[in-house]
């Protein structure tokens, strides 16, 4: 015998030693997603920007440090932080986009900057 049961297509059962599995599921596959809508940005955090924030916070050692160290001055930290990231970071006009994490989770600034570049034409990159 060469341990094949030749009964087994013609009668289910015969060989084996479980009944059929049934599954029922609602999946709800024609589900309506909820409208994300789209959204301002007032900052562009692209690598220039924060390399521009960088020089600007080490300009301004002296405010953000205050003028004694034993007595840290949080406000004058705080106020020089946020005109330096402004200064920096913040848009003359804010941008509208619907591009966002929900969507496009996989959608970095340094991937849209790549894009850009990739956008220019070699013969101004020489």
């Amino acid at each position: 015998s060469s341990g094949i049961n030749a009964e087994w297509p013609l009668r289910p059962g015969i060989g084996t030693n479980h009944s059929p599995i049934f599954s029922l599921s609602n999946l709800n596959l024609n589900q309506i997603k909820p409208k994300i809508p789209p959204q301002t940005q007032f900052y562009s955090f692209s690598r220039q920007n924060v390399d521009c924030l960088v020089e600007e916070l080490n300009s301004q050692k002296g405010n953000l440090l205050g003028s004694n160290p034993e007595t840290p001055d949080f406000g004058g930290f705080i106020n020089t932080y946020q005109e330096a990231v402004d200064k920096t970071c913040k848009l003359a006009k804010p941008k509208t986009t619907k591009r966002n994490v929900i969507n496009n989770p996989w959608i970095t600034d340094g991937i849209i900057e790549s894009i850009k570049k990739k956008k220019v034409p070699t013969a101004t990159l020489r």
